[in-house]
């Protein structure tokens, strides 16, 4: 009875100590029709970044928050490329990918839900950057980055707004 004790108490200890795995999927741009180079690949690449998470890495579909587009799952006519391929019911994206909602989506995980034993993965799936001011075209800079949120106009995230957002989760 004292091992069978020990055993349940190692457990119990065990699984308080590791923590959840969250992932962040961020793609920066929207599909609109299947089969075009250079567009299609928004959906594709995400979609497949999020069943690796799902099939292969054993990530929970709660645990896995998806920026797409207009927050919405792209209508594949492709089957590769539908939920139903893998059988699940929901949804894949969560959200829209404008920066104020991944700033607040990351401000109420950093403040609600992520605590310091959780594990997290942030994944940007596929978008552009430039190396140069977007208001200052002229002036290039390697060390200064924007990301192109391709599907809204005149969206750029610099190095240092991207590295906020993030940092509202760290521990």
């Amino acid at each position: 009875m004292k091992i069978i004790l020990l055993i349940v108490s190692i457990i119990t200890c065990s699984i308080n100590l590791f923590g959840e795995n969250y992932a962040f999927l961020i793609s920066a741009g929207y599909t609109l029709y299947d089969g075009r180079p250079a567009h299609s690949e928004y959906w594709y690449d995400l979609y497949l970044a999020y069943e690796d998470l799902i099939e292969k890495e054993g990530y929970s579909h709660e645990n896995v928050i998806v920026f797409y587009g207009n927050g919405s799952d792209f209508s594949s006519t492709i089957s590769r490329y539908q939920k139903d391929y893998n059988g699940w019911e929901n949804d894949i994206v969560d959200e829209n990918n404008s920066f104020s909602n991944m700033n607040s989506v990351f401000e109420y995980y950093g403040e609600n839900v992520i605590t310091d034993e959780d594990n997290i993965l942030i994944r940007w799936v596929v978008g552009h950057g430039l190396n140069r001011d977007p208001i200052e075209p002229s002036y290039e800079n390697p060390d200064n980055y924007y990301a192109v949120i391709e599907n809204l106009p005149f969206c750029y995230l610099s190095e240092i707004q991207l590295l906020n957002i993030i940092n509202q989760i760290e521990k």
